[in-house]
């Protein structure tokens, strides 16, 4: 009995659709991690609102704490709405490159870049406003806070 041998010349054809079927793959999951997922999608904001709920239900603040972190926590969320602002307009570029470029390509690598410097500085952001919080709080303030967002860093807390 003779056995089934493909046929060399057939070989380069099932090798491409192979790599055509691994980059769609990857195309598709590169897509399904870059974009937001459903009930998440403005995760940034409510992991803010998270905190920004957290903080006035569990520390309570004297007068003159108001009078100092009020101003602070505007600054911070005008900041924080910009950066979230450039964050979604990235990602919908990145997107898009998805579409349109292949990895590696100077188009697709600037969209991610701006991604992740975005992401970036609203991180830096959210620690510094933490920081300046710290400042104006009594120590067991601090230690609620500091905990509240060590466990958040961790994700030892349902936010």
């Amino acid at each position: 009995m003779k056995q089934f041998e493909p046929q060399l010349t057939n070989r380069p054809l099932l090798w491409l659709f192979v790599i055509v079927g691994l980059s769609a793959i990857t195309s598709f999951t590169v897509a399904k991690l870059a974009m937001p997922k459903p009930g998440n999608a403005h995760r940034n904001e409510d992991t803010s609102a998270s905190l920004h709920a957290w903080v006035h239900e569990n520390l309570t603040f004297t007068p003159e704490q108001e009078k100092i972190l009020h101003p602070l926590e505007h600054e911070f969320e005008a900041k924080e709405a910009e950066l979230n602002a450039q964050i979604h307009k990235a990602s919908r570029v990145l997107a898009h490159s998805l579409e349109t470029e292949t990895s590696g390509s100077p188009d697709f690598e600037t969209a991610l870049a701006d991604v992740q410097l975005a992401q970036g500085e609203l991180q830096r952001l959210t620690f510094q406003h933490f920081f300046e919080m710290k400042e104006h709080l009594t120590p067991q303030q601090r230690e609620k806070l500091l905990q509240w967002t060590h466990d958040s860093i961790a994700h030892d807390h349902p936010h």
